[in-house]
């Protein structure tokens, strides 16, 4: 617990003051924000990299521990303190209140900061949702696989009945779990009203997850690229549960097989 809470103290030490004191001082006489530049800086980027260096020279000092948790500390702490802070208008503001001269002002260059903005607003939405189906299908399938194990290790008679009735279950709770994310992804519609006026988000979601692409409903402009980030994620998680749904057969037949057991068709 000590070795946690110096790891914590290091990380935000290294993510306020270690990095920002030396971005105010090389910004010294500049017409920027200096603590803007210095909080939403490289991040815990550079901490990846460096520690990934670090791990790959396979170098054994003393307190090697204590440094693969200062390391992942500050990562952690950089994912939540950056997210939550990173407000998609925030940079917008700040280049209206830069000089008349400044290259942001130059014909354009508003466009493409706008287009940027709203690009990254549906990035950061579209992943917090995967994110979320993610971890919703991550505990769906640890408790399949532990519930074909416990029933793989029992003795039935009937192995042939054991192996429908452990199949059968595995693939609805994978469909109840496909439609509860799907219900995730349309909330989120809902909630930043992606979907056309009138459209089903249900039906809307649906037809993205899935990949099916009938066209008929097509999300608004500026909130476009969730419907691609909502068939990728689909995608991902049904080729997680084909592979689950290959592993609790193979358990199953394999329990059945052991040594033992009184195989009946």
């Amino acid at each position: 617990m000590a070795a946690i809470r110096a790891s914590a103290l290091y990380a935000v030490l290294n993510l306020t003051v270690v990095r920002m004191l030396p971005v105010a001082v090389a910004f010294v006489g500049a017409r920027l924000s200096k603590i803007f530049m210095g909080w939403f800086g490289p991040r815990g980027l550079a901490s990846i990299v460096l520690g990934l260096v670090y791990l790959e020279q396979e170098i054994h000092l003393p307190g090697e521990p204590t440094i693969r948790l200062a390391v992942m500390m500050t990562v952690l702490i950089s994912i939540f303190a950056h997210g939550l802070s990173a407000m998609p208008d925030l940079y917008a503001r700040k280049i209206t209140s830069l000089y008349a001269a400044a290259p942001e002002h130059l014909p354009g260059s508003t466009r493409r900061i706008g287009g940027g903005i709203d690009m990254l607003r549906q990035f950061l939405v579209g992943a917090a949702v995967s994110v979320c189906n993610i971890v919703i299908h991550a505990l769906v399938m640890a408790a399949v696989v532990r519930v074909a194990r416990t029933a793989g290790a029992k003795d039935i008679s009937r192995q042939s009945l054991r192996l429908i009735a452990v199949m059968v279950a595995t693939v609805s709770v994978l469909m109840a779990a496909h439609t509860s994310e799907v219900i995730v992804w349309s909330l989120a519609y809902a909630i930043v009203d992606a979907a056309p006026a009138g459209a089903d988000p249900v039906y809307f979601a649906f037809v993205n997850y899935t990949t099916l692409g009938y066209g008929d409903v097509t999300p608004v402009e500026r909130w476009r690229l969730l419907g691609p980030m909502t068939a990728m994620n689909g995608v991902l998680l049904f080729g997680w549960s084909t592979a689950v749904i290959f592993e609790v057969l193979r358990r199953t037949v394999r329990f059945g097989a052991r040594p033992g057991s009184q195989v009946q068709p």
